[in-house]
């Protein structure tokens, strides 16, 4: 019950953004990744023993929210939502959660349902995850999605490098420091920072300049009004950084 009266109130909302901004804006419906809800519903640790002592579980608690996910997602795209994007880390800043090959068995493929879902649809899809992905990019990429954010520059992504190398399969978005820049940096460093971004990843298209994160409580709104101005003054095509 408490699920319907959400997804109904979420329903609601998105309908509202719909009419007021469908063909001016993207219209993006925003869900949790089942690999993030299934941490939280097993807890963390018990999570991650499931792959190795019980991966039978992991597997039948991954569809079970695969298809929760997938009858939400429907209902968002018949509403008019053009972009699905899925939230949820999958690496620390050192690393990947899970080793290559539990991500390949259990996780890829139910990403990579959803993926096929929304894009049968006629909807983008967007995947977050925080962390240094490097050793799975490659296998999250082949999923199909359209874009990944953030390019985590606290886990040592190198926004020029994974342009260099993955630029012409995927959108690229984020790499603007929130943890450092945007929350303790100067107006000065904010717009170095943005200019940089734009310069690695802009070029021939395929970049979102934001947020390496989100706009959180600690960040400085003068500093958030300074990317957006940033972006929008050197983020203007043909880029001439």
């Amino acid at each position: 019950a408490i699920s319907a009266l959400v997804g109904q109130a979420f329903g609601e909302k998105l309908a509202e953004q719909v009419k007021n901004y469908k063909g001016q804006k993207a219209i993006i419906a925003s869900f949790p990744d089942p690999f993030d809800v299934a941490n939280d519903v097993r807890g963390a640790a018990d999570h991650y023993m499931d792959f190795v002592r019980n991966p039978d579980l992991i597997d039948k608690l991954a569809e079970l929210l695969r298809h929760a996910d997938l009858r939400d997602r429907r209902n968002c795209m018949e509403v008019g939502a053009d972009i699905i994007f899925i939230t949820g880390d999958y690496a620390t800043t050192k690393w990947p959660m899970l080793s290559e090959e539990h991500f390949a068995k259990h996780v890829i493929p139910v990403l990579k349902a959803l993926v096929d879902e929304a894009k049968s649809r006629g909807a983008y899809v967007f995947k977050h995850t925080d962390g240094n992905i490097m050793p799975i990019f490659d296998m999250i990429l082949d999923t199909g999605i359209n874009g990944i954010h953030p390019i985590d520059p606290s886990a040592g992504m190198d926004l020029g490098a994974v342009k260099e190398k993955y630029g012409h399969r995927v959108c690229l978005m984020g790499n603007v420091n929130c943890a450092y820049t945007l929350t303790w940096g100067s107006l000065e460093e904010v717009r170095d920072e943005v200019k940089r971004c734009i310069r690695q990843a802009a070029r021939g298209g395929g970049y979102i300049c934001m947020s390496s994160n989100s706009i959180h409580s600690a960040v400085k709104p003068e500093n958030y009004v300074e990317m957006v101005r940033a972006i929008h003054e050197y983020g203007k095509y043909p880029i001439s950084l």
